[in-house]
């Protein structure tokens, strides 16, 4: 079974190996077992998208330290292959970076987001061998900017929080926006994330 919703859903007696999608608060009743209920429609792409680019900040923020770390230690010599020292540290320590460039790019697409300045940096900057085509730690500074610009837009667009009322859930994936409120007898090996209050 699949249901999707441009408005709010209202199921009785449960879904079963189904997907349910809605773009409102909705309420199931009875037993959703192994289905994936996502309610929020295009802004649950917006929190995963948001999600992604915090984790990317951490981790280049992270490498920048890291950096500092090495030139102020005198440990290599920085200023002639920062390039290689930040490929070097993003196929060993980092190893995150590359994946996570991934995820930034597919959610930007799943966003309907081509011309994304983070995407294009990522791209030039941050994958396959073009990190060693990097001069200065401002470049990796500057993708956090960008970062940063992009995280501001996505909090002003995720402002609204659409709720999910359950009864009971087991082997399913629940996601929503808002909170998920559980009425019944709550759940059993399921995954849920809620972008308020569980």
């Amino acid at each position: 079974m699949k249901v999707v919703s441009g408005g709010f859903v209202k199921i009785r007696d449960g879904v079963f190996s189904g997907s349910v999608s809605a773009n409102s608060d909705s309420h199931i009743s009875g037993n959703i077992v192994n289905s994936i209920i996502e309610i929020g429609g295009q802004n649950l792409v917006k929190e995963e998208r948001k999600k992604v680019l915090g984790l990317l900040k951490t981790d280049l923020s992270s490498l920048i330290s890291n950096l500092f770390f090495l030139r102020e230690r005198n440990l290599i010599n920085i200023d002639n292959s920062l390039g290689l020292v930040i490929k070097g540290l993003i196929e060993t320590k980092y190893k995150s970076i590359p994946k996570l460039c991934i995820k930034v790019m597919s959610t930007a697409m799943k966003d309907h987001l081509y011309e994304s300045k983070v995407v294009y940096s990522i791209k030039r900057k941050l994958l396959g061998a073009s990190p060693s085509n990097i001069k200065s730690i401002s470049e990796l500074e500057n993708i956090i900017f960008e970062i940063d610009k992009e995280l501001r837009v996505l909090e002003e667009e995720v402002k609204t929080l659409i709720n999910l009322t359950i009864e009971y859930s087991q082997e399913s994936k629940i996601n929503a926006t808002g909170d998920i409120i559980i009425l019944g007898k709550g759940l059993f090996t399921s995954e849920l994330y809620s972008a308020n209050n569980i």
